[in-house]
């Protein structure tokens, strides 16, 4: 269930209005390209699918590098609430944590430390303690799983096959080929999207 709804948060998208430009680009260059002559694939439609695919992979870089998310022990915090906030905790764990560096940081100041250096020296002190754990969040980023990518091309794929038999069975209108190629070559590319993705995860990580 939890796997679905990874794969159905299509707003987990992001930069949709530059993947749009490129889909935009594509359906214009097809319907250039299929309008007088199909069999036939002059120069200016080469250079609009190719602009296409261009803006499609600077989409997919920064929609990947827009997911990346520095871990929270390499920040800087000065609050211990926001600090505690972003760890991977469920909600008993954060409360019962904030109010141990709560106490910790009140101790320093009965010591004569001013709050905001108490503050510092209580999320030093406890990231100090990840560090030497090697805690499940020690990595430098946090890598998105990117399953929405499925969810779009599951979704894209679906449209093909219904256009697909449209074409087949009502109607192979300019415009129902144009929609079909368009779904077939962008499921294509969210699926390459995915791939892809995972492979530079697993390069990030080695380096790391």
């Amino acid at each position: 269930m939890n796997l679905f709804k990874k794969i159905t948060s299509f707003s987990d998208i992001k930069f949709f209005w530059i993947l749009l430009i490129s889909i935009t680009v594509f359906v214009i260059t097809l319907f250039v390209d299929y309008y007088d002559n199909p069999a036939y694939t002059p120069v200016n439609a080469l250079v609009g699918y190719g602009l296409a695919i261009m803006i499609g992979g600077l989409w997919a870089i920064f929609n990947y590098v827009g997911h990346m998310k520095i871990n929270v022990l390499y920040r800087n915090s000065k609050d211990l609430s926001s600090f505690v906030e972003r760890l991977t905790l469920n909600k008993d764990e954060k409360i019962e944590l904030l109010t141990y560096m709560e106490d910790y940081v009140q101790n320093l100041v009965d010591q004569g430390k001013p709050m905001e250096e108490a503050t510092s020296i209580a999320i030093n002190q406890f990231k100090i303690k990840e560090f030497d754990q090697m805690s499940k969040d020690s990595a430098v980023f946090h890598l998105p799983a990117h399953h929405y990518l499925i969810g779009y091309a599951f979704l894209t794929g679906v449209l093909f096959v219904i256009w697909l038999a449209i074409s087949n069975t009502i109607t192979s209108s300019l415009y129902i080929i144009v929609m079909e190629a368009t779904c077939f070559a962008y499921a294509t590319g969210f699926i390459v999207a995915f791939f892809m993705y995972k492979l530079i995860d697993i390069m990030i990580y080695k380096k790391l």
